[in-house]
């Protein structure tokens, strides 16, 4: 897609799971504009040319469902999310929680001082390092969850991991 596609508040695009894989590219230099939301359902994917931080709201709900950019993601707003963010890194800012389940997150993770990263559930895949700024916090949920971690794990604020016994 070229040009400007607005998503107006209160509208939804909706990417609904027909069977197929479909596919919405926006190309260099278009624009993602309005305060509504996108609806990633199915196998379909959002492809981005570069950053991603605009107030249109991406809502992936299943699994297979992906956001694709070169560029960094920022989650503007608490929301939560299952699917794959493939892109070169992922940035919670300061009061944005930021809640993932049977997710994959392929670039760096980055939770900066007052976001919080909650785990809650399925598999959630770490493909780079995640650092948890002072300030910030990582929840993970006793909910039956597995996480693979990729990358390093730096910890400068809270990180709670509540396992079946409190180990690992």
């Amino acid at each position: 897609m070229a040009g400007t596609l607005e998503v107006q508040s209160g509208a939804l695009l909706r990417m609904g799971d027909t069977g197929e894989a479909h596919s919405l590219t926006l190309l260099s230099g278009s624009t993602l504009a309005g305060t509504g939301t996108v609806v990633l359902n199915g196998p379909n994917r959002m492809v981005v040319p570069g950053d991603f931080d605009g107030p249109v709201f991406v809502d992936i709900t299943d699994s297979r469902a992906r956001l694709v950019m070169p560029g960094l993601y920022t989650v503007k707003t608490s929301r939560s999310m299952v699917g794959t963010v493939e892109s070169a890194g992922v940035i919670i800012p300061t009061n944005v929680v930021f809640s993932v389940s049977s997710a994959s997150l392929t670039g760096p993770v980055s939770v900066r001082n007052g976001g919080t990263l909650r785990t809650m559930g399925g598999t959630v895949n770490f493909g780079g390092p995640v650092l948890v700024e002072k300030g910030a916090q990582w929840l993970a949920e006793p909910s039956g969850q597995t996480l693979n971690l990729s990358g390093t794990v730096t910890n400068l604020g809270t990180l709670r991991w509540i396992s079946a016994n409190n180990t690992f």
